[in-house]
């Protein structure tokens, strides 16, 4: 067994399941170079592909927010601002990006085709990603994250609940380079 699969083994993670990862690799990289072994991030990647097989579906969060200041969202060279592990898995030809310019993932498996070719209007609304991981009763690994750094999802629950009142919606317009690189405002 090597690291990345020691990492997944106490969590409850089966064929089949949709899982969204949050991570923060640095602690990973640096328990690699005690051991010293190389670090491998696609190693990681495939341990998560590994434990929900083919029928499962792997999110990395790939959000990026300059779009809210005006930056133009390019659908394959829009960096992630969310973590090396949703960076590594855009450069994979096996992944797939959604087409939200700021609450974007990183998609493999089952939903891969469905996600990212859907239109959102809204980040957390009904039709949000976020609606969808809910309907699935997909499961959030964290790791190495703090807590208020990786609880995104609540904003649905905010939104869908009406029950907070700090919670309003705003409109943003930049430039968007789409997968065909087309851009449009």
């Amino acid at each position: 067994m090597n690291i990345y699969e020691e990492l997944l083994e106490p969590l409850d993670i089966q064929l089949g399941d949709v899982i969204l990862v949050s991570s923060d690799v640095r602690k990973l990289m640096l328990q690699c170079r005690r051991q010293k072994k190389e670090f491998d991030i696609n190693a990681c990647i495939d341990a998560f592909l590994a434990r929900i097989g083919s029928e499962g579906t792997l999110l990395f969060p790939t959000y990026n927010w300059d779009f809210c200041n005006g930056v133009a969202f390019d659908y394959k060279n829009t960096v992630g601002k969310t973590g090396s592990l949703g960076n590594a898995a855009l450069e994979r030809v096996d992944f797939r990006r959604t087409r939200h310019p700021l609450y974007s993932f990183a998609v493999w498996g089952k939903d891969q085709k469905m996600l990212c070719e859907k239109e959102y209007s809204s980040s957390f609304g009904a039709e949000s990603i976020f609606a969808y991981l809910y309907e699935v009763k997909a499961k959030n690994v964290v790791f190495d994250v703090e807590i208020g750094h990786c609880c995104t999802f609540a904003h649905f629950v905010e939104e869908t609940s009406g029950l907070v009142s700090y919670r309003y919606k705003k409109k943003f317009t930049a430039p968007y380079i789409d997968e065909s690189g087309n851009e449009r405002e």
